[in-house]
């Protein structure tokens, strides 16, 4: 008899021991994560905006630095909208699903480039 409550008691103690064990993770887990939130802000400045989306928007076409800069400042540095205006494709027009978009893109950019290469 004395044996089996021993065991209880046992128990009882390791069952305490996990859940402060389970506590603490938990508590260890959130520091982390708010340490995380602190150290994913970005303080970006305008200027290496300006330029790391210049570059990418220069090597993606043949526009100068400066041409690239203008056009994403016309587009409130929409690197999308700024490649839609470069390649001329109209992004007004709703679209149905993700297939038609994708062909219709095709289309239009490959209509412009048969246009300019015909000219």
């Amino acid at each position: 008899m004395e044996e089996f409550e021993e065991s209880k008691n046992n128990e009882e103690n390791n069952n305490e021991e996990n859940n402060n064990e389970e506590n603490n993770n938990e508590e260890n887990n959130n520091e982390e994560n708010e340490k995380g939130k602190e150290i994913t802000t970005i303080d970006l400045n305008k200027e290496d905006t300006e330029n790391k989306l210049s570059d990418i928007l220069c090597r993606q076409t043949t526009l100068t630095k400066d041409e690239a800069i203008n056009l994403l400042r016309k587009h409130n540095y929409s690197l999308k909208l700024s490649l839609f205006e470069y390649n001329k494709i109209d992004n007004n027009n709703s679209v149905k699903s993700i297939n038609q978009e994708r062909y219709k893109l095709i289309r239009q950019s490959l209509d412009g480039k048969f246009n300019n290469f015909k000219n």
